[in-house]
């Protein structure tokens, strides 16, 4: 999964983080299949205390249903709900450290199989900037206990992904 950080717009006028967002947010879904679903789970400092959020996204018709799970409950949300969330949470945070994870099925052999980017995402002089991380910075973040530092074993049939051909495979 690759995306580009757009900088400018058709005219010389930069996008607001807004619109930046909702182009990276909708080019993130694009990558889930119809029927299918993915999870965005992010950190985030919000003055002195870190927190973290992960959502269940499901396609439904066309149509992203984002469903955040917590204790005693859950709330689901459309995009525009989401994305005014999202974007809330950025305009408070220095950076977001970002999980993005995808069901996909090998068409060979027809077995389900996950495929993990991560980046981080801030705002910088009023626009939305992010950095993909790397295939090798993905699996450690994905395969260390986050209480003790810890590495864990990392899961079967998933796909660790950068930029371009940076995968690897488990």
């Amino acid at each position: 999964m690759d995306i580009k950080n757009s900088g400018e717009g058709a005219s010389d006028e930069k996008p607001d983080a807004k619109n930046q967002a909702m182009q990276f947010i909708a080019a993130l879904l694009s990558y889930i299949k119809p029927g299918g679903h993915g999870h965005i789970t992010y950190s985030y400092a919000d003055g002195s205390d870190f927190k973290s959020e992960s959502w269940e996204i499901n396609e439904k018709m066309q149509s992203y249903f984002f469903i955040l799970h917590y204790v005693g409950g859950h709330t689901e949300i459309g995009f525009d709900s989401f994305l005014d969330h999202f974007i809330n949470i950025i305009s408070k945070s220095t950076a977001i450290g970002m999980i993005f994870r995808t069901l996909n099925k090998n068409p060979k052999t027809d077995d389900t199989y996950a495929e993990i980017c991560g980046y981080t995402i801030g705002l910088v002089q009023g626009q939305l900037k992010y950095q993909q991380l790397s295939a090798e910075e993905v699996g450690s973040a994905c395969n260390t206990d986050a209480e003790t530092g810890n590495p864990i074993d990392a899961e079967h049939n998933v796909v660790y992904s950068g930029s371009g051909d940076d995968k690897i495979y488990h």
